[in-house]
């Protein structure tokens, strides 16, 4: 990715990876718009060049590990 001039934004979306994780580490709370995950609507921060949150992403790849792998 970065050999093909993806450097900055992947720069940017690691430095605000970093961020929320030193923010949640420091204070126990979630900031901006990461929310809250829960079973029942799985939503899901997804850092990348434009951020956005995702009901279930890839949903259906994690419903056949449930079936493969059920106690996990």
């Amino acid at each position: 990715m970065t050999a093909l001039g993806g450097r900055e934004p992947f720069s940017r979306a690691g430095e605000r990876m970093r961020r929320h994780w030193l923010h949640f580490a420091c204070t126990g709370i979630v900031e901006g718009n990461w929310p809250r995950y829960t079973e029942a609507d799985r939503l899901t921060l997804i850092i990348d060049v434009v951020d956005r949150v995702e009901a279930d992403p890839r949903g259906e790849r994690r419903q056949v590990w449930q079936r493969f792998l059920p106690n996990l």
